[in-house]
C-alpha cells in the first residue's frame, strides 16, 4: 500500500527498478491522484541518468580459455604428473617390503631344511649300522644292515633312558655320538621324556653298549615321531615357489570421490555389474554453513543384470533443489547397457533417456538471470518478473550415452548427457534455454602388493565438464579389510575427503567436501566452503535354485 509514509521510498525503488510492474502502476496512478507528490517524482526523475553504453575493444583478449592457454594445460599435466608419481611410488614401497619378506622367509626354510637334515643323518648313520632283535631284550649289533630293512620299518634313534625297564644293546662300532647334532639330541630327548616322564636334562649320553632301553612299544613311538618329522609342514612360502611382486589388477568395483559423483549418473555402463539387484543412492548438501539458501541433492537408483538382453539396465531418479524451491528439478533415467567380450577385454556401451521436470518459484527470484551457483548454467533469463504467474514448470527430453572397457589391469570410461541440447522457453523469457552438455572420463586400477593381500591401493583420474564446472579429478583410495579411505584434489581446487566401510553386501561412504565457488554463487570468492555427501550401496545376491 503506498501512503504518505512511504511515498518517498517508493519513488526511490522505482526510479531503481525495485518495483516489480503491478507495484510500479500503482504508483504512477498514486503520484497522479495527488499531484502535490507530482514535483518529487520529477525531481527523481531528473536526477536520474542513463549510462551511455561504451564499447570497449579488444575484450575477447583479455578472456583466457583454460582449454587451449598454457595455464590450463599446466594445471591438466600437473595433475596427471601427481598421478603417475603417487602410483609409481606406491609399486615401489610394495616391491621393496615384498623382497624383504621373500629374504626373511628363505632364511627361516634353510635354517629348518638344516636342523631336519641333521636329524635324518644322524638317525641313518646310526641305524644303517645296526640291527634290531626281538629276543626278550633287544639287541643292536653292527651288521651293516641299511635302514630299510629296520624291522620297525623307520630311522630309529636310542638313548639310555633309567633303570626300571631294561634291554642290552651291542655295538661293534657305532655309539650314540653318531647322531652327531644338537636337534638330533633335543628330539631325542622329547621321544624318551614322554615315555617315561624323564627330565630332558637328566639324560645322558653314553656308547651304544652301555645303552639299555624297554621293549615294551618303545620301537613304535620312536618310529612315530619320526614319521612326525617327515611330515613336518611350514607355515610359510617355498623360495623356489614364483615370486610374487605388487600387482595391477582391476576389481571392477570403483568408487567415484568427487562432487555429486554417483556412479550410474556419472556413467550408465556400470548398469548391471554384479551378480544380483544393486541399489544405490547418494545425498549431498553444498556450503550449509555460509548460506540460508539450501542446495540439497538426491539421486537414488536401482540396476541389475538381464540375461535375456544380455546387458544391464538401470534406473535412475535425480532430485535436486536451489533455494527452498526457487529452483527445483525431478528426473527419472533408464539406462541399457549391453555387454561384449572381445580377446578377455569387456566393452560395455550404454543408452540413457531422462524425462526432466524443472520447477521456478517467481516469487523467490530477485535476479533477471536464474543459474545454478554450482556451475553457473542458466536455467530462465526474463527482463522483469512475470506479473500474475507464481510458479512456472518446463518439461523436457534428454538423451545420453556412454562407455566402459574392463581389462584385467585397469579400467576407462566416459559419458556424455543432453547429446541433443535439450531447450525450453517461455514468453515472457527474454531468450531461449538450452542445456548444455556434460562430458565425464573414469581412469582407474587397483594395486595388490600379492594376489591374495588385503591390502589395496586404487588410483583413479577422473574429468568432469558441465557448464561454468570443468576439473580434473585425482583421487587415492586405500583399502584393508573392507575399509577404505579416500583422497581427492581438482584443478579447480576442489577437495574431497571420503571414509567408509565396503563387503559383498554393503558399501556405506561419507565425503566431506571443500570448494571455491565461483562468481555466479552469490558467495565471497576465493574462500573455501565445505559440502557433506553421503552415499550407501546395497547389493541383493540372486536366490540359489
Amino acid at each position: 500500500m503506498i501512503g504518505k509514509e512511504n511515498i518517498e521510498e517508493k519513488i526511490f525503488e522505482y526510479f531503481e527498478g525495485d518495483l516489480s510492474a503491478a507495484e510500479a502502476k500503482d504508483l504512477e496512478n498514486f503520484v497522479q491522484a495527488n499531484q502535490e507528490y507530482q514535483k518529487d517524482f520529477d525531481a527523481w526523475k531528473n536526477s536520474s541518468v542513463e549510462a551511455e553504453p561504451v564499447q570497449y575493444k579488444h575484450m575477447e583478449d583479455l578472456l583466457v580459455n583454460e582449454k587451449t592457454s598454457p595455464v590450463g594445460w599446466f594445471k591438466w599435466a600437473s595433475g596427471g604428473a601427481f598421478m603417475l608419481l603417487l602410483s609409481f611410488a606406491s609399486f615401489g614401497i610394495f616391491q621393496k617390503m615384498n623382497s624383504n619378506n621373500i629374504s626373511q622367509v628363505a632364511s627361516i626354510q634353510q635354517d629348518d631344511r638344516d636342523e631336519v637334515l641333521d636329524i635324518k643323518t644322524g638317525v641313518a648313520s646310526l641305524v644303517n649300522n645296526s640291527e634290531i632283535s626281538n629276543t626278550g631284550t633287544n639287541t643292536i649289533t653292527n651288521t651293516g644292515t641299511s635302514i630299510n630293512d629296520v624291522s620297525v620299518g623307520k630311522s630309529v634313534i636310542v638313548e639310555k633312558v633309567n633303570n626300571s625297564n631294561k634291554h642290552s644293546f651291542e655295538n661293534s662300532s657305532a655309539s650314540v655320538n653318531n647322531i652327531g647334532s644338537v636337534t638330533s639330541e633335543r628330539i631325542t630327548k622329547n621321544i624318551v621324556k614322554k615315555r617315561n616322564g624323564t627330565k630332558s636334562n637328566d639324560l645322558v649320553f653314553k656308547s651304544v653298549s652301555e645303552i639299555e632301553i624297554d621293549n615294551n612299544g618303545l620301537n613304535d613311538m620312536i618310529a612315530s615321531q619320526l614319521e612326525a618329522v617327515n611330515k613336518v609342514k611350514f607355515e610359510y612360502e617355498d623360495p623356489n615357489k614364483k615370486k610374487e611382486y605388487p600387482v595391477l589388477l582391476n576389481l571392477e568395483d570403483p568408487y567415484l570421490n568427487y562432487n555429486l559423483a554417483h556412479t550410474l549418473e556419472e556413467n550408465g555402463s556400470f548398469a548391471g555389474s554384479t551378480d544380483g539387484v544393486r541399489g544405490e543412492f547418494l545425498y549431498r548438501t553444498e556450503w550449509p554453513s555460509v548460506t540460508s539458501e539450501s542446495y540439497e541433492s538426491q539421486i537414488g537408483s536401482v540396476d541389475w543384470y538381464s540375461k535375456a538382453l544380455k546387458g544391464g539396465i538401470g534406473v535412475i531418479v535425480n532430485r535436486d533443489m536451489i533455494g527452498h524451491g526457487k529452483l527445483s528439478s525431478l528426473s527419472a533415467s533408464l539406462l541399457y547397457a549391453p555387454k561384449f567380450i572381445i580377446k578377455g577385454i569387456s566393452l560395455i556401451p550404454s543408452f540413457k533417456y531422462t524425462f526432466n521436470n524443472k520447477s521456478i518459484n517467481w516469487d523467490q527470484v530477485k535476479t533477471n538471470d536464474i543459474k545454478d551457483p554450482r556451475n553457473g548454467v542458466l536455467y530462465a533469463s526474463i527482463p522483469l518478473l512475470p506479473e500474475g504467474v507464481s510458479t512456472s514448470n518446463f518439461i523436457y527430453h534428454d538423451f545420453g550415452f556412454g562407455m566402459l572397457v574392463n581389462t584385467k589391469k585397469f579400467y576407462a570410461g566416459f559419458q556424455y548427457d543432453h547429446v541433443n541440447a535439450p531447450s525450453y522457453k517461455e514468453d515472457f523469457f527474454d531468450q531461449k534455454i538450452t542445456i548444455p552438455g556434460k562430458y565425464s572420463v573414469q581412469f582407474g586400477t587397483d594395486i595388490k602388493r600379492s594376489k591374495d593381500s588385503k591390502f589395496v591401493f586404487s588410483p583413479s583420474l577422473n574429468y568432469v565438464s558441465y557448464g561454468n564446472y570443468n576439473a580434473l579429478w585425482t583421487n587415492g583410495q586405500v583399502s584393508y579389510n573392507g575399509f577404505m579411505l579416500v583422497a581427492g584434489a581438482a584443478t579447480n581446487s576442489d577437495l574431497m575427503f571420503s571414509a567408509g566401510y565396503t563387503n559383498a553386501k554393503v558399501r556405506l561412504v561419507y565425503g566431506l567436501g571443500f570448494s571455491k565457488p565461483g562468481i555466479f554463487s552469490g558467495l565471497e570468492p576465493g574462500n573455501y566452503y565445505e559440502s557433506h555427501q553421503l552415499s550407501l550401496r546395497v547389493n541383493l545376491s540372486p536366490k540359489k535354485r
